[in-house]
């Protein structure tokens, strides 16, 4: 491992202990685009996406929260639990759409 890549990883690692999520999944892309079969960095990256997620659902900017869902589910489509919680991200978004264009029936489904 040479000394750069082992310095973006610790800098990864401090980021994500900071939840500074977004400078995280900038180092990590960049690690995982010149090793894109790399299971660390793979899975470091989704585990970022998946809490920048959580953080926007949390902030409630949905949208955002799907986006990096979406991006997290292309690492890892098998995952059951990111599946649900993006599943409810994005009913939530449908309901509160509907909800603002004044169809209220169609919002409580």
């Amino acid at each position: 491992m040479t000394q750069e890549r082992k310095t973006k990883i610790d800098q990864a690692e401090r980021f994500l202990q900071k939840r500074n999520y977004n400078e995280a999944i900038a180092l990590l892309e960049e690690l995982n685009a010149k090793e894109p079969t790399n299971s660390v960095w793979r899975t470091r990256l989704f585990e970022a996406r998946v809490h920048l997620g959580d953080y926007y659902a949390n902030k409630n900017q949905v949208k955002e929260a799907l986006e990096q869902y979406d991006i997290a589910v292309s690492l890892r489509p098998y995952d059951t639990e990111l599946q649900q919680a993006r599943g409810a991200a994005s009913r939530y978004l449908t309901a509160l759409e509907r909800y603002q264009a004044g169809d209220w029936p169609a919002a409580a489904e």
